[in-house]
Order: C-alpha cells, then sequence, then structure tokens
C-alpha cells in the first residue's frame, strides 16, 4: 500500500503555488512584519553613493536566531513551508479549497509582478 495518495499534477501546481504564496506572506509580506520583528530587526543606512540600504540584524540565540534566520531566507522558508503544505494536504484533505485559494493568490502575486515590470 502506498503511504501517499495519488497527486496529480494539477494538485502539485496547487500545492506549489500554495507553497509560494506562504512564503510571500511570511518573509516578506507586511502583514507579517509583527511576526519577524520577533526574531530580527531592520536597520538603514547610507552607502558610500547615498543610496538606502537596509541590514537586517538577527535577534538572539540558539533557537531564536535560527527562526530568525530562517525568516530572512526565502529558499530556506521555502523548505519547511513546503513540507508544511503536503503534509496539510496529506492529512487534512479538506483542506484543499483553502490550498487553492493560497495558489490563487499566488498565481495572482506572480502576474501581478509581471504587469509592474511593463
Amino acid at each position: 500500500m502506498n503511504a501517499f495518495p495519488h497527486i496529480t499534477a494539477m494538485d502539485w501546481i496547487v500545492l506549489s503555488l500554495a507553497t509560494f504564496r506562504l512564503v510571500r506572506l511570511i518573509v516578506y509580506d507586511e502583514i507579517f512584519a509583527w511576526f519577524r520583528n520577533l526574531f530580527h530587526k531592520t536597520v538603514s543606512s547610507r552607502d558610500d553613493h547615498q543610496n538606502l540600504v537596509e541590514h537586517i540584524i538577527i535577534k538572539g540565540s540558539g533557537l531564536r536566531y535560527a527562526v530568525g534566520y530562517l525568516l530572512t531566507c526565502h529558499w530556506c522558508t521555502g523548505i519547511w513551508i513546503s513540507g508544511f503544505v503536503v503534509t496539510i494536504y496529506i492529512v487534512l484533505p479538506n483542506t484543499f479549497p483553502i490550498l487553492l485559494g493560497l495558489s490563487i493568490a499566488g498565481m495572482s502575486s506572480i502576474l501581478q509582478s509581471f504587469i509592474n515590470e511593463e
């Protein structure tokens, strides 16, 4: 017996986009700044050409430092979020509509970034 349910290509796309959206939400979106501020702070300074540069200073040590570091890296956070999303999908398949909503928001975010580049 297979421990994993059959995952279709469409499921994979939905899970991928839901993961993308959750990572953006946690690592970059303003609505989660309060959470990130528990683990690191952002300090602004000027470089030699007077351009504004932001530096992230991770707070604490041990687990707090590890979480703070994780929240500065979308690649790192993506690994953990993808594990969470897949686990939720397998253990609680009724959450699929929520994951679908996140994936639609993720695709919207991707499309918006292309529109903003024009």
